[in-house]
């Protein structure tokens, strides 16, 4: 009797003193792909995720907010079964089963076999600041930076930044908690990671800014390192190191140059002193810029040269002598006391600073600040020197008149970055937001302008006002793209303000982030007011983060399309890693094997790109106002955690804003100017477990307790 106790306690792994053995978990093993895994015995249950999860613990490798490594414990949430490519797309896989989020290679779980082969991605991040300034004893920079792993109202653990000359560095200055940035007139508020940093480590001269981005989760190759770029492409088009100069002296007390109606190019005085330079004014800004290389109170470079304008002025003749510059731009900006409005430069004739810029493989610069532009006449603007010495310009707070919408192009050989700027109302100013292949527009910020349908191009877009935008184009789109904090207002449902995809088949697009937008729809022309990589595109695109959008429309008209695997031949996609958490949608649209069908049934079980989307991975308190779009294969199998997905396509899934006046039927256009706050009842409200943002689109402070809600207003 001893022994067969003793034997029943062994078969159970018990015997006195022992401690019990664990149970085993659920599943064997995370399969490759990283979203599903294999059920241990059985037929998997049908799962309630929403109200009954059945959950695995993950221990997850990242960083904390001092950028040190740390390990976060997280659940992994068992959703539905994974199903059978087409033809046999009705029935689930025998053990496969989908998670509601990835599993890294570099997580743990207890137990259980981790095959996974995906990492968490680098941060997606940007330089949102002007760059290629004079400063003194201390430079300010802003960031913003996204990550699909998001926690603790911060889409990324930390930043560090430090700066640097080649033989010196200050300390790296880190930078956890986001702020609303007030550098910029933007539009919409912007929550930035800044710093003002100590310089007192450098000797006067021509300095950079490197920075890393820690995401919360991931090892070591998921740091962003604004230096790897730099050593991979020196492009300031991407996040890698932004150029200033350091001279206290120079800063404190800049050569200075006024521009009066009043004055004289053959008199005009440059100095350092404001009113002896205020005394002898030019009478044009090209008059002042080509004394720069002839002033003993510039030194002969252009580096931090301040032209100041004091009421309406001419731009000046195209012949400017060539000058040089270092890693500081000259700056033509409004004099003190004259107002911005009044501060009016008439650009009549073609601009070409011939600036030449010392440092290997920097391109010259300009910056217009404080004042304002008049194009007068066509096929005149702002030029590089040539194709081969391209100028880039920044405008930073300015007042923008163009007198005719159908002029060529405002730049030639020039880039263009933009840091706030109201465009006129009564005039056509599309040009500036739109360019050829060879002109970059780097970055929109806080930019108010009618659009008037004309298409704008997206890279960076943030904190901007854009009426009657256009449908979205890109400039190498491989390298993704952010469209975070704007508002695109007036919408007549014909075109698509974000859009993304490919260039080419075999394209992946890397890092997109859409987030907290509003797209206010009014019209009744029915087309998606989302794009990425839908109908007919080339490209997979790997880490995009959509958060807290908004969008009105009624059914189709504002629809979001959303990683198909539908294209022309043999041209598959494969889109991976992507987060969408928080959206109010007007109807959601996917596409892949199962709609594929109608098209060519023999390619159709290869089209299963969309299949972690299809199956929820990643999505969370997603909102749509009406079902997907008529027909078979446009839809999720599994929205995601939390989700609430119309049933409709005629009455609305209301998600109860405060004052709607998007489109209110199929022929019913809206009146626009809307409040799209959710009120105190509203259904979309306490969602979301997980929170990327500490504010929303107005700058109010989202709760750092309890659920979020979806949308772009809290």
């Amino acid at each position: 009797m001893i022994a067969l106790d003793l034997s029943l306690a062994t078969i159970h792994g018990q015997r006195a003193g022992a401690a019990p053995v664990a149970p085993l978990p659920p599943i064997t093993a995370i399969n490759a792909e990283g979203w599903s895994a294999e059920w241990r015995e059985g037929t998997p249950p049908t799962f309630a995720p929403d109200t009954a999860p059945q959950t695995i613990s993950v221990a997850r490798a990242g960083f904390d907010a001092g950028g040190a490594p740390a390990s976060h414990a997280a659940a992994r949430i068992f959703t539905v079964r994974r199903r059978q490519p087409y033809p046999n797309h009705a029935q689930p896989t025998v053990r496969s089963v989908a998670l509601d989020d990835y599993v890294y290679a570099t997580d743990a779980i207890a137990g259980v076999a981790n095959g996974s082969t995906e990492v968490s991605p680098k941060p997606i991040a940007a330089w949102v600041m002007p760059s290629r300034l004079l400063v003194g004893d201390v430079v300010h920079w802003e960031i913003i930076a996204f990550h699909r792993d998001f926690r603790s109202r911060r889409q990324v653990a930390c930043v560090r930044v430090r700066a640097s000359n080649g033989m010196a560095q200050t300390p790296w200055q880190l930078v956890a908690a986001t702020a609303i940035s007030t550098s910029v007139e933007d539009a919409n508020p912007i929550e930035v990671y800044q710093g003002d940093l100590d310089l007192a480590a450098l000797a006067t001269g021509d300095f950079w800014l490197e920075a890393e981005v820690y995401p919360w989760i991931g090892g070591a190759a998921s740091v962003l390192r604004s230096e790897d770029l730099w050593a991979a492409s020196a492009s300031p088009r991407k996040f890698t190191r932004r150029w200033f100069r350091k001279d206290a002296g120079r800063a404190a007390a800049p050569p200075l140059a006024y521009v009066a109606s009043s004055g004289s190019d053959a008199a005009g005085r440059w100095s350092a002193d404001p009113a002896a330079a205020a005394a002898s004014p030019f009478l044009t800004v090209s008059g002042a810029h080509q004394a720069i290389a002839g002033a003993s109170a510039t030194g002969g470079i252009a580096d931090g040269c301040r032209i100041r304008i004091v009421d309406t002025v001419q731009i000046g003749s195209n012949a400017i002598a060539a000058n040089n510059q270092g890693a500081a731009c000259p700056v033509i900006e409004r004099a003190p006391g004259t107002p911005r409005a009044a501060a009016l430069i008439t650009v009549a004739n073609r601009y070409t600073p011939a600036m030449t810029c010392t440092i290997a493989g920097l391109e010259p610069n300009l910056l217009f600040y404080d004042c304002s532009l008049d194009r007068t006449t066509n096929t005149v603007g702002i030029y590089g020197a040539s194709a081969s010495a391209m100028l880039h310009v920044q405008l930073w707070n300015m007042r923008i008149r163009d007198a005719g919408g159908t002029f060529g192009t405002h730049l030639t050989n020039a880039h263009q970055s933009i840091f706030g700027a109201v465009f006129d109302p009564a005039t056509t100013n599309w040009v500036w937001l739109s360019t050829s292949a060879t002109n970059e527009l780097r970055l929109f910020r806080g930019i108010i302008a009618d659009v008037n349908k004309v298409s704008p191009v997206q890279w960076i877009t943030i904190g901007c006002a854009l009426t009657r935008a256009g449908s979205a184009v890109t400039q190498a789109p491989a390298d993704g793209c952010i469209v975070y904090g704007n508002t695109f207002l007036a919408l007549d449902g014909s075109k698509t303000p974000i859009a993304m995809a490919g260039g080419a088949a075999g394209e992946t697009v890397t890092g997109v982030a859409i987030v907290q937008n509003l797209v206010e729809v009014i019209g009744t022309t029915s087309n998606p007011a989302v794009l990425l990589s839908a109908d007919n595109a080339n490209g997979s695109i790997v880490h995009a983060v959509l958060a807290h959008n908004t969008v009105t429309g009624f059914n189709g008209t504002g629809r979001a399309n959303l990683f198909y695997d539908e294209s022309s031949g043999t041209n598959r996609r494969n889109h991976r890693l992507n987060r969408l958490v928080g959206n109010i949608w007007c109807q959601i649209n996917t596409k892949g094997d199962t709609f594929y069908a109608a098209k060519d049934a023999g390619e159709a079980p290869g089209r299963t790109g969309n299949f972690a989307y299809a199956h929820g991975v990643g999505c969370e308190g997603e909102w749509s106002q009406f079902a997907d779009a008529a027909g078979s294969g446009f839809s999720q199998l599994y929205p995601g955690i939390g989700a609430s997905i119309g049933t409709s396509n005629s009455v609305r899934h209301d998600p109860l804003f405060v004052d709607y006046r998007g489109t209110a039927g199929a022929a019913s256009a809206g009146a626009g100017g809307g409040d799209y706050r959710l009120q105190s009842g509203s259904p979309a409200r306490a969602r979301i477990a997980m929170r990327g943002l500490a504010f929303d689109l107005a700058g109010t402070a989202r709760p750092g307790e309890g659920r979020a809600a979806a949308g772009a207003l809290a």
